[in-house]
């Protein structure tokens, strides 16, 4: 009883929607019928007047005579009205209102969610009271379902285009149901007729949604589709059936998505084949790993290959969406593969396999679609970024950072022979990750014992230097000749990576190996040695005119200050001021020094900040030098304060009058005053604490120094007094 009523009331909506349509089409046409009347009474000549009536019928006679007249010949002056084909009502003028949109669209669809809610309402309770048998329940909400497609149908045939597809879609959701639960429930049939039934279902559906063209219909019927197996089936294996249903059905997926150029149908079918396919493998007791790995190829294949099939047929560059598809399934297909197989080799051998579909596809591209650069690329990327991942499955050890090295100078030289760009720049970043891979697992090469040079991880990091430079002096010759700026750019960074690699490797293995043989004592002497040499070489190139190499060279000192540091704690050995460890540091802040005077000569106005911290870090030595000496050679504590006073005193006067000295040499003022502010401080260390605490030996001593420093610096001021500038 209350489904008769639900069904009445349903048919009577129906009938006063179509006879409101039909009401307002009589209206339209009799609008449009006075209209042209109004016209037509409006611009015909007059047929009779009071006076001068003859002449105006004798003018008006022969057209009477020889043809009835026409709107066009009663108006000749006016243009005729243009009919406008009738506008779909697909959906609702920009101007329409808030009024007509809802009335429109959410009557419709909240119109088909009633009809589904209505349906599966009467299932339900026709269930619970016994009114029917499961046959019978099913092939009612068939008929219901039937009927409401075909009234879909009419009212998208009429141009209705919103209410059809709700009231279609409506029926196509109610006939899923219907099939289903005549095999779930009331097992009318078995899995097999339930898939074949709802297969059929999801055929009708994208039939009708191309017939009409209605991608909504289209959407339903598909995700009815991919629901069929998990309703029809619940479960099951990733077994031959269920992955040949799946590939009929992303057959007419993608065959319905490229010929309506309905796309997101596309990315619809990728996500329920997936789903579908790795559920079922997860769900198999046990799963068939062969045949798994063989059908996730598949489809990882048919969702490369008919998208790209359908543009190289036509010969049209392939779009973004499709280039981000292609990508997806690879990366589906790697993340599968990597779930399910049990080793890190079985891993690179899947990482090689879908590689080596990219650079397949890529290369039909480069055959078919010749002027599509960017999916030549775009695939080019992707082939060389999963034979880049597949390295560390394949290989352990030095061997990783090996052939990642080896990689990045054959991806410049494909990348320059096909004209692909980005395959180049990747050769940078795969350069780079080797580098990175050499500082996190090969650093500091060594935990024992080994043979110097002739070891794994120094010459790993020399062919990785060597594999950088050549990318590098390459990279940017090719770069220039391609107009690439970027290009040029990354060679310049991946060149000068390679230096500061071969300068770092070089620095370890010298320390390593001078800690193997001399101790840990001298491997910072070692250290601090080569820093200085590769600064003082980056200073010289900077004099010559390259900027970079100045900064290289503060880069280097600023290293090289951490076994600066390390000496600076060291026991104090050696004659005073004459031995390795004083030298080295002493030549550090001398280095910073000479770097800031330069820079100030060449640029006015730079390197006060590098004079200064020069200056400082050489006056701390000197003062350390002079005070650990003396206190370490004297016999006993009183005797070691007052040498090492006298010793301090002397040392700042030498020290004052040596920077005088370069000074004077370099024509540089600031060098000049800070000589003479050390020879100031001299002065009154010796005037207010030397004279007053020093023993008279110790205090002689340190005058007579102090006082022959000042008198040399007084002649240099007096012979050298015309070199005196303001700078």
């Amino acid at each position: 009883m209350v489904f008769a009523i639900v069904v009445a009331c349903g048919l009577a909506l129906m009938a006063l929607a179509i006879a409101a349509r039909a009401q307002a089409e009589v209206v339209r046409l009799r609008g449009r019928l006075e209209a042209t009347t109004s016209i037509a009474t409006l611009h015909a000549p007059p047929i009779a007047s009071t006076s001068g009536a003859a002449p105006h019928l004798l003018t008006v006679a022969p057209h009477l005579l020889t043809a009835p007249p026409s709107p066009a010949d009663l108006m000749p002056a006016v243009e005729p009205p243009r009919r406008r084909p009738p506008a779909s009502r697909a959906s609702s003028p920009p101007g329409a209102s808030l009024e007509e949109r809802i009335g429109k669209h959410g009557g419709a669809w909240a119109g088909a969610i009633a009809l589904l809610g209505a349906g599966g309402y009467y299932l339900r309770m026709a269930s619970g009271r016994g009114w029917l048998g499961g046959g019978g329940k099913v092939a009612i909400a068939l008929v219901l379902a039937l009927i409401a497609i075909a009234v879909g149908e009419r009212f998208m045939r009429r141009g209705d285009r919103t209410l059809g597809q709700g009231v279609l879609g409506a029926g196509l959701g109610i006939a899923f149901g219907a099939l289903f639960a005549g095999h779930a429930r009331y097992e009318l049939y078995g899995s097999h007729v339930a898939v074949v039934v709802l297969a059929l279902a999801t055929v009708v559906g994208l039939t009708l949604a191309v017939r009409r063209d209605a991608p909504a219909i289209a959407v339903l019927a598909i995700l009815g589709g991919y629901l069929t197996p998990a309703l029809a089936g619940r479960g099951g294996d990733a077994g031959t059936p269920l992955c040949v249903y799946l590939t009929l059905l992303d057959l007419g997926v993608l065959g319905v998505a490229v010929a309506r150029r309905w796309r997101g149908l596309e990315w619809l079918g990728f996500i329920g084949t997936w789903g579908l396919f790795v559920g079922a493998h997860h769900q198999a007791s046990p799963p068939a790993l062969a045949s798994s790995l063989a059908w996730g190829a598949w489809f990882f294949g048919l969702f490369i290959a008919v998208p790209l099939i359908h543009h190289a047929r036509r010969a049209i560059a392939v779009t973004t969406d499709r280039l981000w598809l292609v990508t997806a399934s690879g990366v589906v297909g790697f993340g599968f593969a990597v779930d399910v197989l049990p080793g890190q080799r079985t891993m690179a051998v899947a990482a090689l396999a879908i590689a080596i579909g990219y650079l397949v596809t890529g290369w039909i591209v480069v055959h078919r679609l010749s002027g599509d650069g960017r999916a030549r690329s775009w695939l080019g990327v992707l082939a060389v970024t999963f034979a880049t991942v597949a390295v560390p499955l394949a290989l352990d050890g030095h061997s990783i950072a090996l052939a990642w090295a080896v990689e990045a100078p054959v991806l410049l030289g494909l990348g320059a022979h096909y004209r692909m760009a980005a395959v180049r720049h990747l050769g940078a970043l795969v350069i780079g990750v080797a580098a990175a891979w050499l500082l996190g697992h090969a650093w500091p090469f060594h935990d024992g014992g080994f043979v110097p040079v002739l070891n794994h991880g120094f010459v790993t990091a020399a062919l990785v230097a060597i594999a950088a430079g050549l990318y590098g002096a390459f990279g940017r010759r090719l770069a220039e000749r391609a107009l690439d700026p970027r290009g040029a750019r990354l060679a310049m960074i991946v060149g000068i990576g390679a230096v500061a690699i071969a300068v770092a490797a070089i620095e370890r293995e010298l320390w390593f190996t001078v800690d193997l043989v001399a101790g840990s004592a001298a491997a910072p002497l070692a250290g601090l040695a080569w820093w200085l040499v590769v600064a003082a070489t980056l200073a010289v190139r900077a004099r010559g005119g390259a900027p970079r190499a100045l900064a290289g060279a503060l880069v280097v000192l600023a290293v090289a200050a951490v076994p600066l540091v390390m000496l600076v704690d060291q026991p104090v050995t050696g004659l005073p001021f004459a031995n390795l460890r004083f030298v080295l540091a002493a030549g550090w802040a001398g280095l910073v020094l000479a770097i800031g005077v330069d820079w100030g000569r060449r640029s006015a106005g730079r390197g006060a900040e590098l004079i200064v911290v020069g200056g400082l870090a050489l006056f701390a030595l000197v003062s350390r030098e002079a005070w650990v000496q003396a206190v370490v050679r004297a016999g006993d504590p009183e005797r070691a304060q007052w040498m090492a006073h006298a010793a301090l005193s002397c040392a700042w006067a030498a020290a004052a009058a040596v920077i005088l000295a370069v000074g004077f040499a370099r024509r540089v003022a600031a060098v000049r005053h800070l000589g003479l502010a050390l020879f100031a401080l001299t002065v009154a260390k010796v005037v207010l604490f030397d004279l007053r605490a020093v023993a008279g030996s110790y205090r002689i001593g340190s005058l007579v120094v102090v006082g022959a420093l000042l008198l040399s610096a007084s002649w240099l001021y007096h012979r050298r007094g015309d070199h005196i500038d303001a700078r």
